[in-house]
């Protein structure tokens, strides 16, 4: 089994109404629970050892895109 680690930079929000921090955590676990998968995801606190690094863009970009 493939494990893909995920690092939150600290530009991401954890105010009560923008907190992706806590929804990063649900859905990790929603697809970790997922039966006869391959690839497990892990949350790292190492940007280092990161397959994937999520950072705000800082409302530079438009909602809803992706880069």
């Amino acid at each position: 089994m493939k494990t893909v680690k995920i690092y939150m930079d600290s530009s991401i929000p954890t105010t009560v109404e923008d907190n992706w921090r806590t929804a990063l955590n649900t859905a990790i676990s929603a697809y970790n629970n997922i039966a006869n998968i391959n690839i497990r995801l892990q949350l790292t606190t190492l940007s280092s050892d990161a397959n994937i690094t999520i950072k705000s863009d800082a409302n530079a970009l438009p909602d809803s895109t992706f880069s």
